[in-house]
């Protein structure tokens, strides 16, 4: 069985302010993800037919057993063989992410929703306390700790401030993988382009940049997402060297 995912947008990186919508998919242990051009479908013979979405499935069935490196030759063995030329008219390029297995949780997921009101913040900063504490594991020192508490009141404070209107709903996510920590912080207000903030400038007097300056500095990765039903959604993911993580209870 196979599933064909795709979206409306332009790709990444052509238009400065398009607005990407978040889709999901169900991945388990042994499914296959493969990227490609169009230059493999539109593979054309010398009758001017082309390769197609269904030769290409086809090829993913038959050699779908082999590794990652081998199937990409395959199909690109098919799409030659198909043209009858070794030097194609467009760029033919794939990539096969097979899953073996899905990452396991330390901790159990928490989930809970705030109104829209500063005076919420101490309550949801509390919150990730108790968490982190349950997993203290993930912490060898008690400054990520910290660092990471402030990166998150600091993302909440803003999204209440600048895009979620007074006493609406915010929900909230915690939860804690093998090497990493996720925060998810979702809401139905205006989106949110890092591109159009300028980080702080030593010596600077702008008193803008500094909440985005801190999260950064807390966090390894953060992403600004619309999600399927129109809501925002900002992630921050910290990660952990493995040789510091512990399972909690262990």
């Amino acid at each position: 069985a196979y599933t064909l995912l795709s979206g409306n947008n332009v790709p990444m990186g052509f238009l400065e302010d398009e607005t990407y919508v978040e889709a999901e998919a169900e991945i388990l242990p042994g499914d296959i993800f493969f990227f490609y051009s169009d230059g493999i479908t539109e593979t054309r013979d010398r009758h001017a037919s082309m390769f197609g979405v269904a030769r290409l499935i086809q090829c993913l069935q038959i050699y779908g057993s082999l590794d990652a490196d081998e199937l990409t030759r395959k199909v690109i063995q098919a799409a030659v063989f198909f043209s009858g030329s070794e030097t194609p008219e467009d760029d033919q390029t794939c990539v096969a992410v097979k899953i073996d297995s899905l990452p396991e949780c330390c901790g159990p997921v928490r989930c809970f929703e705030i109104a829209s009101s500063t005076s919420a913040l101490s309550g949801a900063r509390d919150m990730l306390r108790a968490y982190l504490a349950d997993n203290e594991g993930l912490f060898h020192r008690g400054t990520e700790m910290n660092k990471v508490v402030l990166g998150f009141v600091e993302g909440l404070s803003n999204v209440m401030k600048h895009a979620q209107g007074e006493g609406a709903p915010i929900k909230i996510e915690f939860r804690s993988m093998r090497n990493r920590l996720h925060i998810a912080i979702c809401h139905s207000g205006a989106p949110f382009s890092p591109r159009l903030t300028h980080l702080p400038d030593a010596g600077s007097l702008r008193e803008s940049g500094y909440g985005l300056y801190i999260m950064n500095r807390s966090f390894d990765h953060i992403g600004y997402d619309t999600l399927g039903d129109g809501r925002q959604c900002i992630t921050f993911v910290k990660y952990f060297s493995a040789e510091t993580v512990t399972t909690p209870g262990t």
